[in-house]
């Protein structure tokens, strides 16, 4: 069984309607966060989140449980969307949602990192490739108001809430190693 410290990024684009007042926000929400990804005894892989904490996925392969972490991620945006009253509401539960770091997993992220950087964890070949980030992570989460609308806001409904994940996008530009 094998940990691995990640950083994942994310560029959202989520759309809120009021029905009450009859306006419509469209958002920008863009940011890192970290996580582990745990090996199982079993082959699969489960990723839990370090920051935001409160969220796990996992997946068969590397590639399976990184595209089920992002979308699980994508899926709290939209839920958090969806009882939002306007772009001041959401900013605030989703920084709430963002900022509760499980500090167990933070201990052992930062642990686990240091034996990456010391080279005493074995990469795997498909974690090896994952991009490198070597120096100092900053997390952080940005939501930008891109568009307000009012009056009759006609908002496309999101019926499939699944991340495509085409071969290399989730590998090259949703995780990053932290080594």
């Amino acid at each position: 069984m094998g940990i691995y410290p990640l950083i994942f990024t994310f560029n959202e684009a989520v759309v809120i309607k009021n029905v009450k007042s009859n306006k419509g926000y469209f958002l920008f929400v863009n940011g890192r966060g970290k996580a582990l990804m745990t090996k199982e005894e079993t082959g699969g892989y489960w990723i839990n989140g370090v920051q935001p904490g409160g969220m796990s996925e996992g997946g068969k392969t590397v590639k399976e449980a990184l595209c089920n972490f992002k979308t699980a991620f994508h899926n709290i945006l939209l839920d958090i969307a969806s009882y939002s009253a306007d772009n001041n509401d959401f900013k605030k539960e989703l920084t709430d949602f963002f900022d509760d770091i499980d500090g167990n997993e933070l201990k052992l992220w930062q642990e686990t990192r240091k034996k990456v950087k010391r080279g005493s964890i074995e990469i795997e070949d498909d974690i090896s490739l994952l991009k490198k980030e070597t120096g100092k992570i900053k997390t952080y989460i940005s939501v930008s108001l891109m568009a307000e609308a009012k009056g009759m806001v006609t908002i496309p409904t999101i019926s499939d809430k699944t991340v495509i994940c085409e071969d290399n996008y989730v590998l090259q530009n949703g995780f990053l190693a932290a080594a």
